[in-house]
């Protein structure tokens, strides 16, 4: 590929070179190749991007030139390495002559020679590696363990308690329920008998590489046969603790994560970006998703976590062309990976959110349905379903985040984003300001965190005060502060919804 490459950008066609082209003439795919849709090209060469700058930090560092592809081209050029040595400039009287600058071309074509067949070995064997890396799932394994029983009928029940928590542990991406214990097992779940007997059962959580006890608790069982729907919930709330988007797992695998170069490593990056602000664009998350995508286009959580930031990446942008071809390549890539697994939950989050993005409402409540038709009891996935809702203007998305209020022990902010804005759409100032002051409870100001807070203090009356957390939010972002009606007639929302807001904006952006 580099080799044509440099050909293509030495006969001066690079920065003329398509996709379609890169991938006919250079990489051999079938003249039925759709570069609208297809992202072959356009993930290679990142990789290869990376791979030259990896080259170049290491075995190659002392090359005078290196070869580049800038962003967004496919243009190879040549350009000083800055980190290699520069030659003195030549004394005048010394020139070499005739003879000797014959043998150092030819000294200098041997040396060339061994840095590019070193060059190749190291890329090949990176490449290896790579593949080999993104190829294996690393996800952490769980194990159920069940303490012996005094009877038939606690026992019954104990194994009873551990299948419900089987199927709730199953509803989270970030794990793998373990048939048993094995050497390679991470986490021990184990279920006994609380002290001083009854029908309490202890629960606790151990990492077995850190000896570590992450959670202990215990559920109160009121009879012998299954858990009543109360007890179900208590259940279902222990379990997405110790392992939703930011649980006490989750927590834990981030602090000790120091890269995103394996499937799990890109996992933690999606879900910090998911629970920090799920707006918010992540370069390296970005990154390790298209790398996990190219070495495994067959697996779910790669496709579902790279559709998503590959929607991600339009945010802002303005409607058009080049907007709509990455939100129908990112669909495209999703319903391929729920197609492989249609039971990931992950999956069919990222397809509603797509198609949120696209403005397709009745797609999006024909997932939310399907989802909602699973019984799960993740608050994350429907405050999330719930939220594209609302901000489609479909105002039935508020029972959804309702729900997933009422299920979380300390429901984090950008729940009530979607509470605000249905707020908003009825008029209802005082629901909207109860919002808000969950939202405010937040560390980072994002930019719907200024859009709410501005419009809500300009909605009742409080201008200049409006007008001060516009300035100060909006200082550190020009386009929004130059342009504010612009930046806001592209965000992710119904027509209904940006004309609202911007109506309560409006004393603030309309001066």
């Amino acid at each position: 590929m580099l080799k044509y490459l440099v050909e293509a950008s030495a006969a001066g066609e690079g920065a003329s070179l398509k996709s379609y082209t890169l991938a006919v003439e250079g990489l051999g795919r079938s003249e039925d190749f759709d570069a609208q849709t297809n992202t072959y090209s356009r993930v290679l060469t990142a990789r290869l991007r990376r791979s030259l700058e990896a080259y170049y930090r290491g075995p190659g560092a002392e090359r005078e030139w290196r070869l580049e592809i800038p962003q967004g081209s496919y243009e190879v050029q040549l350009r000083p390495n800055r980190e290699g040595p520069v030659p003195p400039p030549a004394a005048p009287g010394m020139l070499p002559t005739p003879k000797e600058r014959r043998h150092l071309v030819w000294s200098a074509a041997a040396v060339v020679a061994a840095l590019v067949l070193a060059g190749l070995v190291w890329f090949y064997l990176d490449s290896r590696a790579a593949a080999a890396r993104w190829q294996k799932l690393n996800f952490p394994l769980v194990a159920i363990q069940v303490t012996p029983s005094a009877t038939t009928t606690e026992a019954r029940r104990m194994a009873t308690v551990a299948a419900e928590f089987a199927d709730a542990v199953s509803q989270y991406d970030s794990v793998r329920v373990a048939d048993h214990t094995e050497a390679t097992t991470e986490y021990i779940l184990t279920l006994s008998h609380a002290d001083g007997g009854g029908k309490a059962i202890q629960v606790e959580l151990v990492n077995r590489p850190r000896n570590r006890r992450l959670y202990s608790g215990t559920i109160a069982l009121s009879g012998d046969g299954e858990p009543t729907p109360a007890e179900r919930l208590a259940l279902e709330r222990i379990v997405f603790s110790l392992f939703g988007y930011a649980s006490a797992v989750t927590s834990l695998e981030t602090r000790n994560s120091n890269s995103a170069d394996t499937p799990f490593d890109c996992w933690l990056r999606f879900s910090n970006s998911v629970v920090t602000d799920g707006s918010a664009q992540d370069p390296e998350l970005l990154e390790c998703a298209e790398d996990w995508y190219a070495h495994s286009p067959r697996h779910p959580l790669a496709g579902a976590i790279y559709g998503w930031t590959l929607a991600s990446s339009t945010l802002g942008d303005p409607p058009g062309s080049r907007r709509d071809e990455q939100l129908n390549e990112a669909l495209r890539i999703v319903e391929r990976a729920r197609a492989l697994d249609p039971g990931s939950r992950l999956a069919a989050l990222s397809l509603a959110r797509i198609y949120g993005l696209m403005g397709n409402v009745e797609s999006l409540r024909r997932v939310a349905r399907e989802i909602s038709a699973t019984g799960d009891l993740n608050p994350d996935v429907y405050s999330t379903v719930g939220l594209l809702l609302v901000f489609q203007n479909d105002l039935s998305g508020e029972a959804e985040i309702d729900r997933a209020i009422a299920f979380h022990p300390s429901p984090p902010p950008r729940y009530f984003i979607g509470k605000y804005i249905a707020a908003m759409m009825r008029e209802d100032t005082a629901g909207a300001g109860a919002a808000l002051q969950r939202i405010m409870t937040g560390d980072s100001a994002t930019n719907w965190r200024i859009y709410l807070q501005a419009a809500y203090l300009a909605r009742i009356g409080r201008t200049e005060e409006a007008r001060r957390v516009w300035s100060a939010g909006t200082a550190s972002r020009p386009l929004m502060r130059l342009f504010p009606p612009y930046y806001l007639s592209n965000a992710p929302a119904a027509p209904a919804v940006k004309q609202r807001l911007g109506q309560w904006l409006g004393p603030v952006i309309d001066r």
